[in-house]
């Protein structure tokens, strides 16, 4: 039953914001759907302890909050990769 439950869900957005599904000649999806109200700012990411640990730390050094500090990481490294979503 929860299968066809979450398969409705996920058919309902598809309708709903019909560019996260759509693809035509097996290209990607468009990115823009990111951006949409499916995008709630939050996920969970798993990682090894020692990763965590040594983020923590760091954060703790710096004065700031764990989020802050991998939130400024991740925004850092994407510039210098300059794959950030205003650039494309």
């Amino acid at each position: 039953m929860r299968a066809s439950i979450l398969k409705a869900y996920v058919d309902a957005q598809f309708q709903r914001c019909p560019e996260i599904g759509a693809r035509s000649n097996n290209e990607p999806a468009s990115e823009d759907w990111a951006a949409s109200s499916l995008s709630s700012g939050q996920w969970r990411q798993r990682g090894p302890r020692s990763l965590h640990a040594q983020l923590a730390a760091r954060a703790r050094q710096k004065g700031v909050s764990l989020n802050t500090f991998v939130t400024t990481l991740l925004t850092e490294g994407l510039a210098k990769a300059g794959t950030s979503h205003r650039s494309r």
